[in-house]
């Protein structure tokens, strides 16, 4: 388990608890790296090709789009699912910031899409004995 004895001012308190997320992050990805099984997950493509068209065409995002039109297939590993449910994570929460009642219908449908791959990620990954990914997970969340 990581380390959460945290002390000091609430920068180093913020800062200690930004390392713990990240050093959390380093072990899932580990976990999963190390399974190559293939596994077809149809949100995760959902996921891909919602992101791709909002963000296609928008100045400063071609690279994001490029990488995220390359994990789109038929088949992803356990890594490449949580690279993707990563994405979902970072789109839902622009768009659950909207006070847009079509950009909470969006967080709302990346919501739905991501606990899919989640879970897809914690029962496959617990079947290749690669230990409690949701437990993992949670260590990231700060």
């Amino acid at each position: 388990m990581i380390q959460r004895n945290l002390k000091g001012t609430p920068e180093k308190i913020a800062k200690g608890a930004a390392k713990i997320a990240e050093e959390s992050k380093m072990v899932v990805d580990k976990a999963l790296a190390s399974s190559t099984t293939a596994h077809r997950v149809k949100e995760a493509n959902m996921i891909l090709n919602e992101t791709i068209k909002k963000l296609d065409g928008v100045a400063g995002f071609a690279d994001d789009v490029n990488t995220y039109k390359s994990l789109v297939k038929d088949t992803h590993t356990l890594s490449e699912l949580n690279q993707i449910k990563r994405i979902a994570d970072k789109e839902y929460s622009i768009y659950k910031a909207s006070s847009e009642v079509k950009d909470q219908l969006s967080a709302e449908s990346m919501h739905r899409l991501r606990k899919a791959v989640r879970k897809e990620i914690e029962v496959q990954a617990s079947g290749e004995g690669l230990g409690n990914i949701r437990m993992m997970n949670n260590e990231t969340a700060m």
